[in-house]
């Protein structure tokens, strides 16, 4: 009988072989790290390209009982839903299975996870596999394809919702003449949001 321990070890040394096999680095992460297993990062020919992915890999085919239309679902609590949906890096989910020695995996956001009443869910497709997601990973990496990010915008859009972050009494007024800080410090928040978001 293969220990949880030591099946969570197994877990993270085939699944950073598999991803090696398909052109990434795995760097995993130390053992108390909060939520994330390991990093993995595109390359670009031979070179690293700085475009990373956050990894959390469950090992154990006690994880693929519940299944429902060619997926796997798998639930966790809402305290790592919480962490994952809001960590800068794209984080995904991998499940690793010792009977077949397969991993599926899905990316954690707040398209394809769902809170529920006991925490989240999310579907991971029994058929996306790592060994057939080169490509899909690496759009995941450089955000494009399905997963680029929602706002896609010419230089002039941008330009001018900035300027229209910009066009209000806190940044026309002189400052000393400014009697709505608030004003002040929407405008602040609806720039920082722009330049992160893009909304």
């Amino acid at each position: 009988m293969i220990l949880k321990e030591d099946s969570e070890r197994i877990g993270v040394y085939e699944c950073g072989s598999a991803f090696h096999k398909i052109g990434f680095m795995f760097r995993e992460q130390p053992t108390g790290d909060y939520g994330i297993d390991a990093l993995i990062e595109a390359r670009d020919n031979d070179s690293l390209s700085g475009k990373l992915i956050a990894v959390q890999i469950k090992s154990g085919d006690s994880y693929f009982k519940e299944r429902k239309d060619n997926c796997v679902i798998y639930r966790g609590n809402i305290k790592h839903y919480n962490y994952w949906i809001n960590h800068s890096l794209p984080v995904i989910i991998v499940l690793y299975s010792q009977l077949t020695g397969e991993f599926i995996w899905q990316c954690v956001n707040e398209q394809t996870a769902s809170q529920c009443k006991s925490g989240w869910k999310i579907s991971i497709p029994c058929n996306q596999t790592i060994s057939t997601s080169k490509e899909a990973l690496y759009d995941l990496a450089n955000r494009k394809g399905k997963f680029a990010l929602p706002f896609e915008a010419t230089d002039e859009i941008v330009v001018k919702e900035i300027l229209n972050c910009f066009n209000r009494p806190a940044f026309i007024v002189q400052f000393r003449d400014e009697c709505n800080l608030g004003d002040f410090d929407e405008a602040i928040k609806n720039t920082i949001s722009l330049i992160n978001t893009g909304k």
